[in-house]
């Protein structure tokens, strides 16, 4: 007679080989590459099953400050949504918490590395016991750590979205710095090696055989990788990097932004919606950009010490009003409500904008000396309704960075390179895709009008991983022949290009040789037609309108997609005599509002900065 089984256990998992290759470049691969002046050095890119790829993607922060509180739905929504913005690449930022598996494991009260596995985004792991300091070495802590580093590492390596571990979130830059500067920095530097370069990673090759090792988020690489020897400040660095730059009048100088092999930090914060201030702000009084309880929420710089509210905040909120007053109108009407949300809408565009001239650098450098083959945004995801780096809020709702990101991370993207000093103006053509893609470029010039004063047709062919300038000029005279008035012109970019062997991608970009704030700009007369099923047209009447932004109802959650293409599509140029339609997508079980009234449905401007 058979007996039952004692226990089932049901596992989904899948099969795949990851990379990280950090050997030096060959001198083959030098010679080889001559045409792009490869620069020597080593590599610090991902491989998966043997081929290179460009890893574009954000960082993960905790969902909620009370872990029980988060739902697998809220968090299949944000991963869903990096997948809906060509994302490929979460870093689970070690200063956080381990994200569980799935509901079903102990300890799981919601589902992160299954919904990975299931959606094929991959995810860079870190040990999350390190982040930002120093950690005195002895058997006891020894001995603590090693059983909560094992479990980990052998739970998530079931996993094949489980990219790589790192020892811990940016504390070997802290040990560098502590080493030079410290009578007795060598004591600190020892104790990292013992931790982080020994300790930790025999820990993780014992438990995983597929998944590698790195000491730190931001690393200057290893000497010898068997056995794992770090560099520090020793020979030629490899190159991975974060950046943060608060300083707006150079938001758009690409000589202040790191020639590297990979990035995977940086960011601008901004305000949340009006919408997400709604949620925690109970007085009218509170509705204004430095109000005592909007300051409170800015954390940006750190306080340094536990007092309330942080005494630093407003170095925060005068770096995005310092932003926006520079490169975008001043939001300033009658209505106080009114230049609240503009002043929220417009932090987010100058963020959009910030982050998207960093990305396109860093992808453009994929065809350069340096080989650049990574772009991880500081963040994705909110912890709370407040000020923060992030590109969706914490209800769900997406900034206009996150639909910028769907813009940027195409998988062919044209973007306009405008170098001030000397006026010069180069539109590249770059692919993340691994075989060579064609494709063709159409470039417009208008007016704010609305008028068409120029347009090409420009045909490229983009070999695989790579760029292709399709013009080039310098002097703003020799760039538009017509030209009448820079403040009066500005450019848009549209490419079509077919990938994956029969996939139609598209991209959308815009130029402006001055700021928006010197901007002729003309009442745009917007004009909304109401659809089926949550369905608008926009029309522009009367002028462009640069920076049309759909805002979706208080209690709903979703997103709006181009009615053509079914891509997100929001925070774009809208011409005269080009009306876009967009869909607005529900996330029902998300959604407190099952059934909005499309009249809720709100279009902010630019133009409404200054105007009611």
């Amino acid at each position: 007679m058979q007996s039952a089984p004692l226990e089932d256990l049901k596992i989904r998992t899948g099969f795949r080989t990851i990379q990280l290759v950090q050997t030096p470049y060959s001198q083959q691969d030098v010679e080889e590459r001559l045409e792009r002046g490869i620069t020597p050095g080593d590599q610090w890119h991902f491989n998966l099953n043997g081929k290179p790829f460009y890893s574009l993607g954000t960082n993960i922060i905790p969902f909620d400050p009370f872990y029980a509180r988060t739902t697998s739905e809220q968090v299949r929504w944000i991963i869903q949504s990096a997948v809906l913005s060509g994302q490929n690449m979460l870093r689970i930022w070690g200063g956080g918490t381990y994200q569980p598996s799935e509901e079903s494991v102990v300890g799981g009260v919601y589902d992160f590395y299954s919904i990975c596995d299931e959606l094929g985004i991959l995810a860079w792991s870190e040990l999350l016991i390190f982040s930002d300091s120093l950690y005195p070495i002895n058997d006891f802590l020894l001995e603590s750590i090693d059983p909560e580093v094992r479990q980990n590492v052998r739970r998530i390596n079931m996993h094949p979205s489980n990219a790589q571990w790192a020892g811990g979130n940016e504390n070997e830059g802290i040990v560098i710095t502590v080493n030079h500067t410290l009578a007795n920095g060598t004591h600190y530097l020892d104790e990292y090696v013992t931790l982080f370069q020994d300790f930790l990673q025999k820990i993780v090759t014992e438990e995983t055989r597929s998944v590698v090792y790195t000491d730190c988020s931001m690393t200057k690489g290893a000497l010898s990788l068997d056995p794992y020897i770090l560099r520090f400040n020793n020979g030629t660095p490899s190159s991975i990097y974060e950046r943060y730059n608060y300083d707006a009048s150079q938001a758009f100088n690409y000589s202040t932004f790191p020639v590297t092999r990979f990035v995977n930090e940086f960011g601008y914060h901004s305000m949340p919606s009006f919408y997400s201030w709604e949620e925690v702000l109970t007085s009218p009084e509170d509705f204004s950009f430095n109000s005592t309880v909007v300051m409170s929420r800015d954390h940006h710089p750190s306080a340094g010490n536990l007092g309330f509210p942080n005494t630093n905040a407003p170095v925060g909120q005068a770096q995005m009003t310092h932003a926006v007053e520079l490169w975008l109108p001043t939001p300033n009407t009658p209505d106080g409500n009114q230049t609240f949300a503009q002043w929220c809408y417009s932090t987010q565009i100058f963020q959009a904008m910030t982050m998207v001239s960093q990305i396109a650098f860093y992808r453009r450098g994929a065809g350069l000396g340096e080989n650049n083959l990574g772009s991880i945004v500081w963040k994705l995801n909110d912890i709370w309704q407040g000020v923060s780096w992030s590109s969706i809020e914490y209800s769900g709702r997406w900034k206009v960075l996150q639909y910028a990101l769907t813009g940027i991370y195409s998988p062919v993207v044209a973007y306009p390179f405008w170098t001030t000093e000397n006026e010069t103006l180069k539109i590249t053509a770059f692919s993340d895709r691994r075989e060579e893609v064609q494709g063709m470029a159409t470039i417009s010039v208008y007016d704010w009008s609305g008028t068409l004063y120029h347009r090409v047709e420009k045909p490229y062919t983009i070999p695989p991983l790579n760029n292709s300038v399709l013009f080039e000029a310098p002097g703003l005279g020799k760039i538009f022949p017509d030209l009448r008035d820079p403040c009066d012109i500005w450019t848009l970019i549209m490419t079509e290009s077919v990938v994956d062997g029969n996939r139609t991608v598209t991209s959308e970009q815009y130029f402006v040789p001055t700021s928006l704030t010197a901007a002729l700009l003309v009442d745009p007369e917007i004009q909304i037609t109401y659809g089926q099923d949550l369905t608008f047209i926009l029309s522009a009447k009367g002028g462009v309108a640069a920076w049309t932004w759909m805002d979706h109802p208080s209690g709903t959650v979703g997103v709006f997609v181009d009615n053509v293409t079914g891509q997100p599509f929001n925070g774009f140029y809208l011409v005269p005599g080009q009306d876009r339609t967009l869909k607005f997508v529900l996330q029902t079980s998300l959604s407190k509002v099952k059934n909005p009234d499309p009249r809720d449905f709100v279009v902010r401007l630019l133009w409404n900065n200054t105007r009611i």
